[in-house]
């Protein structure tokens, strides 16, 4: 090779290398060419990942090649139809938008099974059913001639304990402790209400009816500790040490809502200068006053960590305060009425909020509205499964879950509505669904596995 030719290939190099270098670097940042239009844009990336793993994405019903977890780098910006599917699960599917130089991510989207898994917990007639505060256990109450037997099991199936021959009598309300060691049973016996303390590790149970004040109207366990019982009457609030026998007056105001928590509770209390919200803790020796509320009516909704839920029962608005004293009253500008929420349990700036037939998740900071679903009539029930970010409704046995952390929010029908079949809770991880239903004239206690 002459001289004079290498000459030529080593020009022809360096000017192949000055045109293709910036057109690498620029294929490699992202840009590319529309060729329709001759213009220049940059890609957009698409991350998902789903439980389980494994799921087929499709994009404008284009199957992509790799399954989830996913990472596509060179979307064109724009709307696209997404769509998640995997064997033997509900498909999910939502409309999204790519920016470009910009990354959508859809992180751990939960998948649902298209036919829920059933476990049949208990087969024959029982009545009053309560989950543990923990959701990891249920008891149930079945009547005899002899008296009333509790029955407390666990939702994994994996434990059973029977309390049996407990006092014969109608049973009104069951209730557990906040560490499981007590089940307090309110019953009817000759047109009077008689309190018993059921302890699950002995099996025993113990007439506390004498430790009570007269004419008892409600009660609520401490979350300090097993040892207390919070109650109040028509001329006070109390919280009874149920070892000594003894009952601490709080105050002898009239006491319209309660909410303990770990170091005492909170409530609200009326006299006649109006309402007040009041801190209660066992170490001091006066409730705190945190609010003075203007001369209507208030109830407590939910406390989570610094915040309050209040609901004007008159003018059924939501309102919101802080934990400690002096703190401003705010109300939000919500475009919905109120009658009960229900707080993320994984999120402080999130709650649950139903009208009835409306349910919306309001973002406390931002005051900012999303309808999740609208329906012809009331919620039996609405909240969150347990640590999870996803909210549910139910209806007649139908129940409807809404995933909420993600940017695109979706709704999925896990269980059909049925005559005679009732929703008790969900376990602890939010995977399973407790149900009590009647088949073939037997009542059954079912757990249903979701995912």
């Amino acid at each position: 090779m002459t001289p004079r030719v290498r000459r030529l290939y080593f020009t022809s190099a360096i000017i192949a290398f000055i045109i293709l270098a910036p057109l690498f670097v620029f294929y490699a940042s992202g840009y590319r060419v529309n060729f329709s239009n001759f213009s220049i844009y940059q890609t957009g990336i698409l991350v998902i990942s789903s439980q389980p793993k494994g799921a087929d994405v499709f994009l404008n019903d284009k199957k992509l090649r790799a399954t989830t977890p996913i990472r596509f780098s060179t979307v064109a910006p724009g709307q696209y139809k997404l769509r998640i599917e995997k064997a033997d699960y509900l498909p999910w599917s939502s409309q999204i938008r790519i920016a470009g130089k910009a990354s959508t991510v859809i992180s751990d989207l939960p998948l649902f099974y298209a036919s829920p898994k059933e476990t049949q917990l208990w087969s024959g007639p029982f009545e009053a059913g309560r989950l543990s505060g923990d959701h990891k256990s249920i008891v149930l109450s079945t009547p005899t001639e002899e008296g009333n037997n509790l029955h407390v099991l666990s939702l994994n199936g994996t434990s059973r304990q029977s309390i049996q021959n407990i006092e014969a009598g109608e049973i009104k309300d069951l209730q557990w402790s906040a560490q499981k060691n007590y089940i307090l049973l309110k019953m009817l016996r000759n047109e009077k209400n008689i309190w018993l303390l059921v302890n699950t590790n002995s099996a025993s149970t113990r007439d506390i009816t004498d430790l009570l004040q007269q004419d008892v109207l409600e009660t609520w366990w401490s979350k300090q500790s097993d040892d207390f019982l919070f109650y109040k009457t028509s001329n006070g609030f109390y919280r009874l040490d149920i070892f000594t026998g003894e009952s601490e007056l709080i105050t002898t105001d009239v006491v319209s809502s309660f909410l303990p928590n770990a170091n005492g509770g909170y409530f609200i209390a009326s006299d006649t200068f109006g309402f007040h919200i009041f801190s209660y803790d066992s170490t001091r020796s006066e409730p705190e006053l945190i609010q003075d509320l203007d001369n209507d009516a208030y109830t407590l909704l939910e406390q989570k960590n610094q915040w309050f839920g209040l609901l004007h029962t008159g003018r059924l608005s939501l309102s919101l305060i802080r934990n400690t004293p002096g703190s401003p009253l705010l109300t939000l500008p919500l475009s919905v009425s109120v009658n009960a929420i229900a707080w993320n349990p994984n999120n402080d700036d999130e709650i649950l909020v139903a009208d009835g037939y409306e349910l919306n998740l309001v973002n406390v900071q931002s005051g900012q509205v999303q309808l999740l679903t609208r329906t012809s009539q009331n919620f039996e029930d609405f909240g969150w499964l347990p640590n999870t970010h996803m909210a549910y409704t139910s209806n007649n046995g139908r129940i409807e879950v809404y995933t909420t952390k993600q940017e695109y929010p979706s709704q999925s029908t896990l269980i059909q509505s049925a005559e005679g079949k009732y929703f008790i809770g969900a376990s602890n991880d939010g995977k399973s669904l407790l149900f009590s239903e009647l088949r073939s004239g037997q009542m059954l206690l079912t757990r249903y596995d979701i995912r």
